[in-house]
Formats: C-alpha cells, structure tokens, sequence
C-alpha cells in the first residue's frame, strides 16, 4: 500500500494540499495516509512554562477537533488515514523530521502564494532540495 504524506495548515495551500488529493482519489489514488497540520509560530520568551504548555494543549485539541473532519472526507473517498498528527515549528523542518520517521512514497504539499514569499523562500523550494520523497506540489 502505497503511503502518503499529507501537509495541512491555516493557509490556502493546506486547502488546496487537500483538495488535489481529494482529486486523485476520484482518479483512482489509494494508500495510507498521514496527517501532519504544521502550526508556524513561537511563542514569546516573556510567556511562562505553564501558559506555554496550556496554549499548545489548547491548540492541539483545537486543531485535533477540525483535522476529523479531514480525516472523515479521505476515508470516505477510500483511502486510510493511519495518523494525524499536530507540530509546531517551521514548515520545511517539520516536514523533513516526519519524512525521516516514516518514509513516505509521496509527500502532498500546497504552494503558497504571497508577496512575503518575495522576501524569503518558500518551504516548497526547501523541500525539492532536501525531501527524498517524491513531492506533490499544489497550485490553484
């Protein structure tokens, strides 16, 4: 069975991340799929330990709550989701960490379009030099 990454988040490119995969499995695409929702953030040093740890809680039952609905609509158009996880932290790093742990045949991402991609590289061009995986790269 064929094992596929799935990368979500807040912006547009989780959606459309999602969308194409959606799309492939009505072309005929299974496997197992992993959920990984990356939260790019940091929280500030002046915040305590204990708040930092109640806001992450916080946020991973949050985002747990809204990535079953994900989950629900891959496992309806047939494929298995095996895992669902939530991080925080850079996008690429986080991608490439998981990409070490379970050695995926294909990783789906979104592009995302922005002007502050002007000022500093896109996860995805981090990705296509490092990633060992094959890589699905998504655009509207």
């Amino acid at each position: 069975m064929q094992k596929i990454l799935l990368i979500l988040d807040d912006t547009e490119r989780g959606k459309t991340a999602f969308k194409k995969l959606l799309e492939l499995a009505e072309d005929g695409l299974r496997g197992e799929v992993s959920i990984l929702y990356i939260r790019e953030m940091e929280i500030p040093p002046f915040v305590s330990e204990e708040k930092e740890l109640s806001s992450y809680h916080r946020l991973i039952s949050h985002t747990m709550e809204k990535l079953e609905k994900y989950k629900q609509e891959l496992e309806n158009a047939g494929f298995t989701v095996s895992d669902v996880k939530v991080s925080f932290g850079k996008y690429a790093d986080r991608v490439l960490i998981l990409e070490k742990e379970m050695h995926p045949d294909l990783i789906v991402v979104g592009m995302k379009r922005s002007i502050s991609g002007l000022f500093r590289k896109d996860p995805c061009e981090v990705l296509l030099k490092r990633s060992r995986s094959n890589l699905l790269i998504c655009r509207d």
